[in-house]
């Protein structure tokens, strides 16, 4: 006799059960991609985005990673604005440092910047950089077009000062002198005026004379200076420029000595400026005997040598120079 097997009907409760349990497996390896494709692809995204904002402020790329330039710093201005001297530089955080030029940043100061007498660019880290400048000594101002005109060593324009008062505060005034209008680093005076002002700088620096604070220029055969807001010293013309700044020299300490430290009044040394040496006389007139603006009288040096009070004295000494 034949068995005939009938197959047994599939557990419906089993396969239910399985299903499910190979779903949450399925799922829970979902999640675990998903978490760490985030923790994978959200700094990226994060610095992407950053990437972007630096590119919409800066106006260029920002270069990846550790090649970004950080910081730059700029050290040894007292005049001219960092962020000036940077913009001039043409650097810029976020740029890529392995593209950069030190010394065509250098280049880029100096000649964008003429109040800059020199510049180092340095980095003390790769994506750190220190610009060290050193700034011009402004010598004196003059007037020019509704402002002061600084002058540098050099007598170009290294800078430009607001107009306040009638004269430049602490800096020494040249009044009178003929411009040239040109840009900053350019020569800022005529050709004679600067030269005139040049030679006169280097006496009064030559013999340490100090206290200067006026140099009128207005006229080139009747120049003058102001020391020390006391005294005008007549010159003349430029003939002897160096002779009457020793005669100066030696005879200021002479005229303090005789009418006080505080003395006021006109110093005349021009009697210096022609070949005729026996002209040569130094004629201290003191304020309250001044008639005629800045050129004392005859008159009142005739009666200042009767008098013996200490003109005479001073012109006799100064003869010997």
């Amino acid at each position: 006799m034949s068995v005939t097997q009938i197959p047994r009907k599939p557990n419906k409760k089993m396969d239910v059960g399985v299903r499910r349990l190979l779903t949450s497996v399925v799922l829970f390896i979902l999640i675990i991609v998903v978490v760490a494709l985030i923790v994978h692809f959200y700094p990226l995204a994060k610095a992407h985005r950053a990437e972007q904002q630096l590119q919409q402020q800066t106006g260029q790329s920002a270069a990846a990673g550790s090649t970004a330039i950080k910081e730059i710093r700029v050290e040894g201005n007292d005049h001219l604005p960092a962020d000036t001297i940077v913009a001039a530089s043409g650097l810029q955080v976020g740029q890529n440092f392995m593209t950069v030029s030190k010394t065509a940043a250098e280049s880029n100061i100096l000649s964008l910047c003429p109040y800059i007498k020199s510049v180092k660019v340095t980095t003390p880290t790769a994506d750190v950089f220190v610009i060290t400048v050193v700034e011009k000594t402004a010598v004196a101002a003059v007037y020019d077009s509704g402002r002061w005109v600084l002058l540098g060593e050099d007598l170009t324009a290294i800078g430009y000062r607001e107009m306040t008062s009638d004269v430049p505060e602490r800096i020494l005034y040249v009044r009178g002198a003929d411009t040239t209008g040109n840009k900053l680093g350019e020569a800022a005076l005529e050709q004679r005026s600067a030269g005139i002002l040049e030679r006169l700088l280097h006496e009064l620096n030559s013999q340490q004379v100090t206290g200067i604070c006026e140099i009128d220029m207005t006229s080139l055969t009747h120049l003058s200076m102001v020391w020390n807001h006391q005294l005008r010293v007549e010159l003349g013309d430029d003939s002897n420029l160096a002779y009457e700044v020793r005669v100066f020299a030696s005879t200021l300490p002479k005229v303090l000595g005789d009418y006080g430290k505080h003395a006021k009044g006109i110093m005349d040394l021009s009697s210096y400026s022609d070949d005729n040496k026996e002209n040569n006389q130094v004629i201290f007139t003191p304020t309250d005997r001044i008639q005629d603006h800045f050129t004392p009288p005859t008159e009142s040096t005739e009666s200042t040598e009767s008098t013996g009070d200490g003109e005479e004295e001073t012109a006799d000494e100064t003869e010997e120079y």
